[in-house]
């Protein structure tokens, strides 16, 4: 069987023959750039997703499972063991244990800009982007690290920056035009996250031309299969990393800061993470902006029950 009769049995079956309704008037280039992206898409397991969503949303509860508030281990923000958690953070970093995965693959549209967001001008003083900042305050821990341990050879903390096919291409050749802002270039990997295709309410998948069906980025979430699929993870194993330190480039937090590199989402509200099953991780302003939403609806919703819901597009920044 042919790769495209094998192809066309997988999506038949799914129920999704219909990507294949203009393959006669197609060209042979259109037909072979219409069999490379669907090559990659297993139609029976994102047909289960998008009908257990659609399912969920109907429903107003999760298949997945029921939620609750996440419980910490312990509280980093205790005055009388900051100074304990700074140093096994220091300690991690310059034993080469820790890494930084950073989640860039969006743009600035909502911001007037198609640059991806770590580029765009936030209104500094300084003129510093994003990515610059983020950048800036790793070399800095890395200094701070290899003085507090006095280590004998520079602290290399390695960055993963995960982008998307919009800003792929422009992220690296701004790292590269202003020298990966002091960071080791062998240190510094780009990867770009996957997409999904894209469905209409009925479960049917959308073409965006007779050739081309219609995609979108797989959100926060699809970090976890691009590490692995780009050797991000193989890489980390490999430098003998135990611990990452993930956010997103817009949340405006200290990037990696000692405590945080070992510690348990802390008790305070502007560091709160809610979850839902499987840590998702949700972060407290977004989830409590869409609490007081669904309290509002014609039909409210109880706080736990739209929580359940919501699994992307928020900003998180946790551990993993």
């Amino acid at each position: 069987m042919s790769s495209e009769e094998s192809l066309r049995a997988a999506f038949a079956a799914a129920g999704q023959s219909h990507v294949f309704a203009h393959w006669d008037a197609c060209s042979a280039e259109e037909r072979a750039s219409l069999l490379a992206p669907l090559s990659r898409i297993d139609p029976a397991r994102v047909k289960s997703v998008f009908s257990r969503s659609m399912a969920d949303h109907a429903s107003g509860s999760s298949s997945k499972g029921a939620i609750e508030p996440v419980r910490a281990d312990d509280d980093a923000s205790n005055p009388e063991k900051a100074g304990a958690w700074a140093d096994a953070g220091l300690r991690a970093a310059a034993n080469g244990e820790l890494a930084v995965v950073l989640l860039a693959g969006g743009q600035g549209t909502r911001l007037g800009s198609s640059a991806p967001k770590g580029m765009y001008d936030i209104g500094l003083p300084s003129g510093r982007t994003l990515f610059r900042l983020q950048c800036e305050r790793l070399a800095r821990l890395q200094r701070d690290a290899a003085a507090a341990t006095g280590a004998a050879t520079p602290v290399t903390v390695p960055l993963y920056v995960m982008t998307s096919p919009f800003t792929h291409a422009e992220t690296e050749a701004y790292f590269e035009a202003n020298a990966y802002f002091g960071l080791d270039a062998a240190s510094v990997t780009f990867f770009q996250q996957g997409d999904l295709p894209c469905f209409s309410e009925s479960g049917a998948i959308l073409m965006k031309s007779k050739s081309e069906v219609a995609t979108a980025p797989d959100g926060n979430g699809g970090v976890y299969k691009a590490l692995h699929a780009n050797g991000c993870v193989a890489d980390m194993r490999k430098r003998g990393v135990k611990h990452v330190y993930a956010y997103c480039v817009e949340v405006r937090a200290r990037s990696c800061s000692p405590r945080s590199a070992v510690r348990r989402p802390p008790l305070s509200r502007e560091m709160t993470f809610s979850t839902v099953s499987h840590f998702n991780a949700i972060h407290f302003s977004c989830h409590d902006a869409a609490k007081r939403a669904d309290a509002a609806l014609k039909t409210p919703k109880r706080e736990w029950e739209g929580a359940s819901l919501r699994n992307g597009k928020t900003l998180a920044n946790n551990l993993l």
